[in-house]
């Protein structure tokens, strides 16, 4: 769920309909909602304050919307995923927009970046996860009003903090 400031509007991931819920903070009402991809879990508006990112947890995919249109417009795409029926599906589970674009941890931990329509892995910076490939446990992940920040938080009280200035992250 994340709140549209300009627009007064709440966006809420509604993962049973494969939609987000608009309801205008102005009438109190829900608007039409916007169809996106399966099971939309988490939420991140681009900076250009028209554009909202929509982590789909059913697939691999991130719904690109048009806030101004109220649709969906496009479809980013991750390389396509070994899939082994012996491990849990690899998906989207949580985004956080920053100014270099946004950040999405994967269900396994793994910490990927938006790069134009395609995502693409992150390598997590040495000097603050030492040899560690994915977050351990991340539970929320979010960005302040100017995406100059991105803070992944985890079950037992452990954030970790990225700000615009740092390349690794």
């Amino acid at each position: 769920m994340i709140t549209d400031t300009v627009r007064q509007r709440l966006y809420i991931a509604n993962s049973g309909m494969n939609r987000v819920e608009v309801f205008d903070l102005r009438t109190k009402r829900l608007l039409a909602p916007i169809k996106v991809g399966q099971l939309p879990h988490s939420l991140a508006f681009a900076t250009d304050g028209i554009t909202m990112y929509v982590a789909n947890s059913g697939g691999e995919t991130i719904s690109i919307v048009d806030l101004d249109r109220g649709a969906q417009t496009g479809l980013v795409r991750f390389s396509p995923l070994p899939f082994n029926s012996n491990v849990a599906l690899v998906t989207p589970s949580l985004i956080a927009s920053g100014l270099r674009g946004p950040q999405v941890v994967m269900s396994n931990g793994r910490l990927w970046r938006v790069v134009g329509n395609q995502v693409l892995p992150r390598t997590l910076n040495t000097a603050v996860f030492g040899n560690l490939q994915t977050l351990p446990g991340p539970q929320t992940m979010a960005s302040e009003r100017w995406r100059r920040v991105h803070l992944s938080a985890r079950r037992r009280g452990t954030g970790y903090l990225t700000t615009h200035r740092s390349t690794n992250g």
